[in-house]
C-alpha cells in the first residue's frame, strides 16, 4: 500500500481536524520512512488469495506509520514538538481502529 492509498483513505476524515494535526500526518505518511522496511504493505500484481487485500493493509499501513513516529518521540526532549509527534502518533492509531471497524466491526477487540 502506497503512501498515496493512505492518503486517499484519510483526507476525508483530515478536513475537520486542526490543521497544523493534519499537516504532520500528511508529512509522517509522505515520507515513506514506514514503507523502507520492505513491501509488506506495498501494492503488487494480482493480490493472491494468500495477499491480504488493500483494505486490511491499511490498518498495518497506519499502525506502522505511527509505530515510526513512537521511536522518533523516544529521543526527542520533552517539548512542544515532542507532544506534537505524540498527538499524531495516536491519531494515526485511531484511524487504523477505525479502518479495522469499517472492514471487520469483529476484529477490532483482536489489535494488539
Amino acid at each position: 500500500m502506497s503512501h498515496a492509498d493512505v492518503l486517499v483513505w484519510l483526507e476525508p476524515r483530515l478536513v475537520d481536524v486542526p490543521e497544523s494535526l493534519a499537516n504532520r500526518i500528511r508529512e509522517a505518511i509522505a515520507s515513506g520512512r514506514w514503507e523502507e522496511g520492505g513491501d509488506r504493505f506495498a501494492k503488487q500484481e494480482g493480490d493472491s488469495p494468500k495477499r491480504p487485500p488493500p483494505s486490511s493493509r491499511l490498518p498495518d499501513a497506519l499502525r506502522s506509520i505511527a509505530g515510526e513516529l513512537l521511536c522518533d518521540a523516544w529521543s526527542l526532549p520533552s517539548t512542544h514538538d515532542k507532544a506534537m509527534v505524540l498527538l499524531t502518533a495516536d491519531a494515526l492509531i485511531t484511524y487504523a481502529c477505525e479502518a479495522v471497524a469499517g472492514a471487520d466491526p469483529v476484529s477490532l477487540g483482536e489489535l494488539r
